[in-house]
């Protein structure tokens, strides 16, 4: 097998190298800010991040907020679904409310665009998904629970939809005129977990379009930057002499590594 290790998705952006902004907050978060110089801390504890995005609540999405609990304050953007399965009765949130405005939850409404600092504008989508495993009361819209985003600045816009249960209508609206995309990768085949005994849902149920339908939906998308992100352990794509990478290949799209910079 030939395969590199890589830490769990999120993307750093910026519109002027100075304020950045973390799209997902995960489990890995500390490391993931230790690798980037852009993102380390100032003296005396001042940090160059201006806030974290938010686009669903799963728990490779948000943990790393525990990891953020420092006396710097927080800008955290997230639907309203999203902020309640976060904080409502969830004890360690207390972390994160050790002084007035520690963290700020910004209110995202799918379909309606918002400016960040440094000039870049984003707008949701609300992409087909799932509430996270641990909510038991699904009772908000479900358009609330997973996002995807188009980010701009100027004429270039790049997507990033780490969780994608189907390509409806309107996503596949939003993954046109893109420069770069970053698009959900995280299992090949729909019971890819269930053939190798490790689990008895499909990726459906996970709320995760397989990469092997992927390749047959967006066979003609106008991106030649594209990226599969949010990839599973399991997927064969990681092993870059396996005929699942090689289709990825052949299509023009190549599974996003650890460190990888680019500008627009």
């Amino acid at each position: 097998m030939k395969a590199k290790p890589r830490t769990q998705a999120c993307i750093a952006i910026s519109g002027d190298g100075d304020h950045w902004y973390l799209i997902g907050a995960s489990p890995e978060i500390r490391a993931q800010i230790e690798s980037f110089p852009a993102l380390h801390p100032r003296p005396p504890r001042q940090t160059p991040l201006a806030g974290i995005l938010l686009l669903n609540g799963d728990l490779d999405h948000t943990l790393g907020l525990l990891s953020l609990r420092e006396w710097s304050r927080l800008d955290i953007y997230a639907t309203s679904a999203v902020q309640a399965a976060f904080t409502q009765g969830n004890i360690l949130n207390r972390a994160l409310q050790r002084y007035e405005n520690h963290s700020v939850w910004h209110r995202i409404e799918p379909g309606q665009s918002f400016e960040l600092k440094g000039g870049l504008r984003i707008d949701p989508i609300a992409v087909p998904g799932k509430p996270p495993i641990y909510v038991t009361d699904t009772n908000r819209a479900d358009r609330e629970w997973n996002l995807g985003l188009r980010i701009a600045q100027g004429d270039s816009v790049i997507g990033y939809f780490p969780g994608v249960a189907a390509v409806d209508a309107a996503l596949a609206r939003a993954l046109t005129g893109l420069q770069a995309l970053f698009f959900d990768g995280t299992l090949w085949a729909d019971d890819e977990l269930i053939s190798l005994g490790l689990a008895q849902v499909r990726g459906r149920d996970m709320a995760h379009l397989p990469v092997a339908e992927t390749l047959r939906h967006l066979h003609d998308l106008d991106t030649s930057r594209r990226w599969f992100i949010h990839v599973n352990n399991t997927n064969p794509i990681l092993d870059e002499a396996s005929e699942p990478a090689r289709r990825v290949r052949d299509a023009g799209w190549r599974v996003a590594e650890d460190g990888e910079e680019f500008a627009l």
